[in-house]
């Protein structure tokens, strides 16, 4: 069944598009950057995966909630849902393979962004783009900067899904998607001004907890008293919530 859906995935001319332009836009973004900057040590590896990974983030999110609303909405556009869960048989099987395909996408278009950073230092020849002097630990920021992001593109990806499963409408989710998580942020801030002061309870929240978790990646001050450790708990929880809820529709719903 897997199989069948990798196959599914790659006739899909849109899904290739956005991982082609993720990695030319994620290239352009370096090139760009780079020729701006003032000091090249962050556009050196290790550095620029941090630097690249972090820039491109908001596009990475976009195109992942894009395929996740695009591969389960084309299931009601061409109205082959009855037949895809007549061959899988179990719904739960049926949709934990949905939730793999549109995870999986996202985490490419991750991978090829940090391929992307990882390889233009030693391609493009960046004035001042020396060896960082703590390249081990530049390392380890791009390892954590590169996860962040992925946990943020499967969030988004799956709430792109769970949105389209509820509206069997690959636009309005997308709509859905975006209010959502602009609204969120909009609504944590209205309430602290309101209070004049930080609510941690709320940055655990499913975008300010991942956008937390960001910023905790790249060793950025906050003034959050939470631990790393929890916010990483709570956005695996989110996700794992996401996951459970588009399964849940999955197994509910009515099929025309």
């Amino acid at each position: 069944m897997l199989l069948a859906e990798w196959l599914r995935i790659r006739s899909r001319r849109d899904l290739w598009l956005g991982a082609v332009a993720a990695a030319i836009l994620a290239g352009l973004t370096y090139l760009s950057n780079a020729s701006n900057a003032t000091g090249g040590e962050r556009f050196a590896f290790p550095e620029s995966v941090v630097t690249l990974v972090r820039s491109t983030q908001l596009m990475i999110v976009a195109i992942a909630a894009y395929a996740a609303a695009a591969m389960v909405g084309a299931e009601f556009n061409y109205r082959t849902l009855r037949t895809s869960l007549l061959v899988n048989g179990d719904r739960v099987t049926f949709a934990l393979i949905r939730i793999a395909a549109v995870a999986g996408y996202g985490a490419i278009l991750v991978l090829l962004v940090t391929l992307v950073a990882s390889a233009l230092p030693f391609v493009a020849m960046v004035p001042g783009a020396d060896q960082p002097a703590n390249a081990a630990g530049g390392l380890g920021r791009g390892l954590a900067v590169t996860g962040s992001a992925l946990l943020f593109a499967t969030f988004a990806a799956l709430l792109a899904a769970a949105a389209t499963l509820l509206v069997r409408n690959t636009a309005i989710a997308l709509l859905l998607s975006a209010t959502y998580g602009v609204g969120e942020g909009l609504v944590i801030g209205l309430i602290e001004r309101a209070t004049r002061g930080e609510i941690p309870p709320l940055h655990l929240l499913p975008v300010a907890s991942l956008q937390l978790l960001s910023e905790r990646a790249v060793g950025a001050p906050s003034t959050i008293p939470i631990s790393t450790g929890t916010v990483l708990v709570g956005v695996l929880l989110w996700i794992a919530l996401m996951g459970v809820a588009c399964t849940g529709i999955v197994r509910r719903m009515d099929v025309e």
